[in-house]
This record gives C-alpha cells, structure tokens and sequence, in this order.
C-alpha cells in the first residue's frame, strides 16, 4: 500500500505560506489544511475579544489541524499542511504525522524587512480577516524568531521575498521527484 503524501509548507507569520500553498495546492492537486482557516472558523463561532483570546484560539486551531491531518493521512488521503510550525512546540504533533506519511518540509524564508513590511501592511488592509488582530501583533515592529521542526525528513527553503527562489516550478518538480507526487499537466 502506498502511504500518503504529506507537505508541510511552514514558515514565520507573513513569510507568504498561504500564497504559496494555494499555487502548490493547485499544481499538485491536493487539499490543504490551513492552521489560519481553522481559527478563522473557531472565531466565527466563538469569538475573541482581545489578542490573548485570539492566541487560544490560535492553540486550539493547532489542536484541531493535527486531529484532521492524522485523521486524514490514516484513511490514506494525502494533504498540505500550512500553519508556522514552531521548533520545540510542533515537534511530537508533526512526527506522528510523518510517522504515517511520506512527508517534506517545504520552508518560507523572507528577508526580515519583507517580514515587517507584510505586518504592517496586514494592520492596515481591511480585507485581512479581523480575528487574527495584526494591528496588535508586536511583530510589526520587529520580525519574529523561526525554527521550524528538525525532524529527519526532505526540507526545501524557499526566498518569499520577492516571488520564489527557488522558482514554482522547480518546487514543484522537487516536490515531485521527493514525494512522488504527480505534476498537473
């Protein structure tokens, strides 16, 4: 039997995950569970009131998207998962995961600036979804720290600084050659 196929696209927030997983998404053909479209749901039904209550959600969307990830990959369907795996809080949650899986690490490695620069364009960008509360996010200010997880399997790095470095079709054919993954033609 084959096993699943599992891409973990992660990176530091604004680091351009969800741009990028939707062209990877779209180009391989897979669904996509979004750490961010979980706590988007989450805060539809119960709402947050202040930047801690967002925070809990944000933990109990991890909870979930690691439920349906596992619950997924054991049925056999292969997926992209998309949220900041932080180094040292992810790291038993995701090694389940590969541990049914054939899995990669896609990484989002923009320069600093670009980071901060995003932030403050999120703050003031009506359209980005209001549970997330980047208008006070201390990160404006300065970018983030990122590790992601260093658990043994195929990591790419990808510059989002200013398009893709590599470019999308070379990820897209590193992807293929390591996970086996057919390209769309």
């Amino acid at each position: 039997m084959i096993r699943p196929r599992l891409l973990i696209v992660t990176g530091s927030p604004a680091a351009g995950k969800t741009t990028l997983t939707t062209k990877l998404a779209s180009e391989l053909e897979l669904p996509v569970l979004s750490k961010d479209l979980v706590k988007e749901s989450l805060f539809d039904s119960v709402g947050a009131e202040s930047l801690a209550a967002s925070q809990r959600l944000g933990r109990a969307a991890y909870g979930v998207v690691f439920a349906v990830a596992h619950e997924l990959l054991g049925s056999g369907v292969s997926l992209i998962l998309e949220a900041p795996f932080i180094r040292g809080v992810s790291d038993a949650d995701i090694e389940a995961l590969i541990d049914i899986s054939t899995a990669a690490f896609v990484v989002c490695t923009p320069r600093p600036e670009i980071v901060v620069d995003r932030y403050r364009r999120r703050a003031i960008n009506r359209a980005r979804y209001r549970g997330h509360m980047d208008q006070v996010r201390p990160e404006m200010v300065r970018p983030p720290s990122f590790e992601e997880p260093d658990l043994g399997v195929p990591r790419l790095r990808v510059d989002t600084s200013d398009g893709y470095q590599p470019s999308l079709p070379e990820i897209v054919s590193w992807l293929s050659e390591t996970l086996g993954i057919a390209k769309c033609v």
